[in-house]
């Protein structure tokens, strides 16, 4: 197998836009598509090696998995072992009980999957997730231990054989990538409405959604090793535009992988089949790519432990100039750590001295050691509930800061939906108002209940977390392409209007859906069919559109349309800014230098609101503005926090609109249209 410096610097522009990615650069607004890029390369040069050691009749599977084991655990390892040490120090006991358990499953390679199962509303935000990245590892992990088995059994059984095996699984890896969503476990296993951009929400850390990437790079290394690639200076210039353009055009709201994604993974492959000693080659040569190619894997080890743990012990966002002394820090650490552990336990000898040769035995004995006590330290972390002793909170504060999860068996449960186990108030069958929405709704129930109880009044909830409570709108976020969020709206209009239902509360993070967060991003698309452009204008459309609908449909039926205002997003999490303060003295101007200000929550607001006083006179509007904020929007108080993470309310937050709720349906049990 011929060493290529090109690929080499390719790696350079693998890893360079995903480290700027997630320092926040917007430069590379597709930075995360560095990590497919990588997985190309990463078949590619294994089969390569595989095949090129097949023919001279000396592969054997012990020394390729010795093989893998020095390349990538002695790096891996000890960046766990400096990020375990910083997160005893800075981490927060829910941050690192989670830590533990993200440690546990990277140890046995099933991080993808840990990563998936704990995403979502209520998890740690992922940008103070300092393990996060290996997610890729225990993929081509994953991968790796299946290969080579294959490979053996079937290469030398027939190569057409294994070609049309791992083409057959790389068309299966794609189309579950792009089409999984439709997929269903039950008879007929296909969803009634089959939609193209149906990426399913397990696609982005799934294993065999990814497969296909990494199969790009072995059919790549079965082409070159037939001789069947040439240099072509037309593609492979192609090549590199695609992967440009992948990495300049694509944003956070592009399915990947999915059929987005086959453009840079073309775009990789073309220059792998095509870009030696091309004018595109030569300039991947160049030296400061190649040895930025050559110190990749340390630099994507490190990187993310560094933006982490930046972000949770300065508690703020980061200004440029921390961004660039970051990334200057990871560039060092990753040539130490090249340097001085991954040369070591690759190469046969340090310093050209056989007395510090690394034996198989040696290498298994030092891994097994260093295995256990990172295990014990996880296992540690999460048993004492990440060593919460190093904390002392009241009992009332910690309480505010818990996840009540109230009306739990109402939300995200279409079994259970219009049950008797989701009335609201009094219990009577005969309601007079049902309320939706998404977590924001499924947060503020239980102080709806308190005031219909008070008022003898009866109710109904249901919820769906990840979706706005409009008609006619579809999610498109990737996450939610299993949730029918058109057919549940669909479902509330005709059991309102079958049950004359004559009050309806909306309640929803409504910005979610039109903006984002306070900088722009993670937004939950939205679109008015299942094909909608993932767009941020589209969605506005969308939401456009939908408030339309809804309020003219429910009219018509002559049901009153009362819809909450945003509860004010705050930027920190209640839990970091409650842990850190209180070891001082705590007052209530420090718990507001950390509350978001009313400016930045109305502004947040601007173009939602403006949509809602379209329709002051069709429907009743309840300003959580003005309950919440006055310069600040304060997360809490001395007492407690009215939230529990950065955007959901507690009991203590919720109650705080218990007199607006009392007036509200008070009018209702006045039979007064509680827009008046």
């Amino acid at each position: 197998m011929n060493y290529r410096k090109d690929i080499d610097g390719l790696r350079a522009f693998a890893v360079i836009p995903v480290i700027l990615y997630h320092a926040g650069v917007g430069l590379f607004s597709g930075g995360f598509i560095g990590v497919d890029i990588f997985f190309v390369i990463s078949g590619y040069l294994i089969t390569s090696l595989i095949i090129s050691e097949s023919n001279n009749n000396t592969f054997s599977i012990v020394t390729f998995y010795e093989r893998r084991a020095r390349r990538i655990l002695p790096a891996l390892f000890f960046v766990i072992l400096v990020s375990s040490i910083f997160a005893y120090i800075f981490m927060l006991p829910f941050q690192l009980q989670e830590f533990g358990e993200s440690v546990v499953s990277i140890l046995f390679f099933i991080s993808n999957f840990y990563f998936l199962s704990e995403s979502g509303y209520f998890s740690t935000l992922a940008a103070e997730k300092p393990l996060l990245h290996t997610w890729t590892l225990s993929i081509e992990e994953q991968f790796y231990l299946l290969f080579p088995i294959a490979f053996l059994l079937l290469w030398n059984l027939s190569k057409k054989i294994f070609i049309f095996f791992i083409s057959f699984v790389f068309f299966v890896s794609i189309f579950l990538a792009q089409f999984g969503g439709n997929l269903t476990f039950t008879y007929p296993y296909i969803e009634q409405s089959f939609y193209l951009t149906n990426v399913p929400s397990w696609a982005f850390y799934f294993t065999i959604t990814r497969f296909w990437e990494l199969i790009a790079g072995v059919l790549c290394a079965i082409v070159v090793s037939h001789g069947l690639s040439k240099k072509n200076e037309f593609l492979s210039f192609l090549g590199i535009l695609f992967i440009f353009y992948s990495l300049l055009f694509y944003d956070q709201n592009t399915p990947t992988p999915s059929l987005y994604t086959i453009l840079p993974v073309i775009g990789t492959s073309i220059i792998i089949l095509f870009g030696e000693k091309s004018l595109v080659g030569n300039f991947l040569s160049f030296r400061i790519f190649v040895f930025i190619g050559l110190i990749s894997y340390s630099a994507y080890l490190w990187h993310q432990p560094l933006f982490a743990f930046a972000k949770i012990i300065l508690l703020d966002e980061l200004d440029t100039i921390k961004i660039f002394l970051l990334i200057i820090g990871n560039l060092i650490l990753a040539v130490l750590s090249w340097k001085f552990i991954e040369k070591p336990f690759r190469e046969k000898n340090i310093l050209n001295n056989d007395e510090f040769f690394i034996s198989r035995s040696r290498l298994v004995y030092i891994l097994l050691f260093t295995f256990s006590i990172l295990l014990s330290i996880s296992i540690y972390f999460i048993i004492s509930d990440g060593s919460k002793d190093r904390y002392s909170l009241p009992i009332n504060i910690q309480e505010s800061l818990e996840n009540p999860r109230p009306y739990e068996e109402c939300f995200d449960s279409p079994e259970n939906f219009f049950s008797e186990k989701c009335s609201i108030g009094n219990g009577n069958k005969n309601f007079s108002f049902l309320v939706t929405g998404d977590s924001h709704a499924q947060a503020i129930a239980p102080s709806i209940n308190t005031a219909a109880n008070k008022l003898g009044l009866a109710g109904t909830f249901l919820g769906y977390s990840g979706c706005v409570p409009l008609i006619d709108t579809h999610a498109l976020r990737n996450d939610q392409s299993r949730k029918n969020c058109y057919q549940l709206n669909s479902k509330i209009f005709e059991y309102i209007k079958n049950n004359k239902i004559k009050n309806l509360f909306l309640i929803a993070r409504w910005s979610y859906y039109t903006d984002g967060g306070y900088s722009g991003k993670n937004i939950s698309l939205i679109g008015t069919n299942k094909n909608s452009k993932r767009m941020k204008s589209t969605s506005r459309d969308a939401f456009k559109l939908g408030l339309e609908k809804t309020i003219e449909k429910y009219n018509s039926i002559g049901t009153n349309v009362i819809i909450f205002t945003q509860i004010p997003m705050q930027k920190y999490n209640p839990k970091e800014i409650y842990y850190k303060i209180y070891e001082e003295n705590i007052t209530q101007e420090k718990i507001d230098s950390f509350s978001v200000s009313k400016n930045d929550h109305i502004k947040l607001q601007e173009f939602v609101e403006n949509e809602f006083r379209k329709y002051s006179e069709e429907m009743s509007l309840i300003n959580t503005t003005e309950i919440f904020c006055n310069e600040k929007c304060s997360v809490g108080n001395i007492d407690g926090s009215f939230y529990h993470d950065d955007d959901h309310l507690n009991l203590l937050g919720a109650n705080k609109l218990l007199p607006v709720l009392e007036e509200k349906l008070g009018k209702i049990n006045l039979n007064i249209s509680p827009m008046h």
